[in-house]
This record gives C-alpha cells, structure tokens and sequence, in this order.
C-alpha cells in the first residue's frame, strides 16, 4: 500500500511540474510576443525630427530604453524586415504601373527607409545596453541587403570593443561595394581618429 501511495505522490509531482514548466513557458513566450508587437507599434511612431534628422519620440525611446536587453532580438528581426528591397520588386515593379499598384502590392520602400532608421535610433536608444547585438550588427553589416542600417545601428549604440573594429577594418577589403561603404561609415564615426590615418573620408 506504501508503496502504491508513493507512486501516486510521485505522477501527482511530475504532472503538476510539468504543467508549472508549461505555464512558466507559455508566460515567457507570451511575454516575448508582447514585447515584440510593442515594439513594431514604437517602431511605427510619426517622426519627431525631419526626414533627413529621422528620431524616435521621446516616449517611444523611454519604452524601449526600459525593456531593455529584451528589445534586442526584437529590433534585430525589424532591422531584417526593413533592409534591402522587396525579394520580387525586380519582378513586380515595372516604370509604366500607377503608383497606387505598385504600393498596393510591393512593400513600400519609403516606409522600409523609415523603420530602417527607428531601428538604428532604438538602439541608440538602448545604448551600451546594447552590446550584447554587437556581433549580431557586424554579422549584417558583412551581408549587403543589411549593411547600412547595421553600421548606422552600430554607430548609435556607441564605441564597441576592440575586437569589433578589428572586424569593421577587415570588411573594407570586401568585393561588396555596399559592405565597404558601410563598413568605412561606421569607422569614421566609431574610431575618427585611425580612419583618418587610414584616409578614410
């Protein structure tokens, strides 16, 4: 019978720490997901500067400061989405369509520039909070579709560690013209003073 009661005991514990694992997920997994459709929404905010001075409002900025490292894979996946040009932009836009088509049915290349920026001013926001994304902005600054706005998001975190210049200087030698030029624009503003000896304008 003892033996019969211990058995019990012990399905009832493994049932009930699964089911606290499988709630304790579920809270992570939703909380994620909130995170993320948060910060697409503060991503999506109006301008507060001109479309050549393009920031965050100040609010957007406090909200995505406060979360913290847990915008980062946020912000990484929205600095996917809005580099480059649509896969079948080539395909899809011809000169003679309206307009109307053409932002109808490809993705709008002006809204990508735009949430491309909100990207790189949130993680100026973040500051060095960010330098957990470092690797993950030099991965993409090596990739064309993603360069530009990688090297502006790594110009707005700030100064990162030696090992990452070392990595910016080694994409000038890429055959990407689109690498190099975001790879020079990130030293220039990262370490003005070996981009200059190095003639880098």
């Amino acid at each position: 019978m003892n033996g019969h009661r211990a058995r019990r005991l012990a399905v009832t514990l493994l049932v009930c720490g699964a089911a606290a694992v499988a709630l304790f997920v579920g809270w992570r997994m939703g909380s994620a997901n909130r995170n993320e459709v948060r910060i697409d929404h503060l991503l999506g905010s109006p301008s507060a500067g001109t479309f050549l001075n393009y920031r965050l409002p100040q609010q957007a900025s406090e909200e995505i400061r406060a979360m913290g490292t847990n915008a980062i894979p946020c912000l990484l996946r929205n600095l996917d989405k809005s580099s480059g040009r649509p896969r079948l932009y080539g395909l899809i836009v011809k000169p003679w369509m309206p307009r109307w088509i053409i932002s109808r049915f490809v993705d709008d290349r002006q809204k990508r520039h735009d949430r491309a920026r909100a990207v790189a001013d949130a993680f100026g926001a973040l500051g060095p909070a960010a330098a957990d994304a470092v690797p993950e902005l030099l991965r993409r600054v090596g990739q064309p579709p993603t360069a530009n706005t990688a090297a502006f998001c790594l110009m707005a975190i700030g100064p990162p560690p030696r090992a990452a210049i070392s990595t910016l200087w080694a994409y000038l030698q890429s055959t990407n013209t689109e690498v190099r030029a975001a790879a020079a624009r990130a030293l220039i503003c990262i370490d003005p003073d070996a981009a200059m000896r190095a003639g880098l304008r």
